[in-house]
């Protein structure tokens, strides 16, 4: 392995242009291998359960929010995007 100090000589040798342009590659490589699963959250299934969990309470198909574990997160983003689903 080399030393950090001959690396760090070795890159200043680099001209910029050269630099940027890896750097460039180097991001657009990571873009097209994240590419799946762009904008998909871990957590969509969980906030969908929340919104339809406090719809059925409020429309009294259910009682069960009151002893829930998600009975503390709120219903103000959620309910409307299950009311426009």
């Amino acid at each position: 392995m080399m030393p950090l100090s001959q690396l760090a000589a070795r890159m200043g040798r680099i001209p910029f242009p050269v630099l940027a342009t890896m750097v460039c590659l180097l991001f657009a490589a990571a873009g097209i291998a994240v590419l799946d699963d762009y904008g998909v959250g871990t957590d969509e299934s969980w906030q969908r359960d929340i919104a339809i969990d406090n719809a059925d309470y409020v429309m009294g198909d259910s009682d069960a929010l009151p002893t829930d574990h998600n009975r503390f997160y709120g219903l103000a983003f959620e309910m409307p995007l299950l009311m426009a689903e």
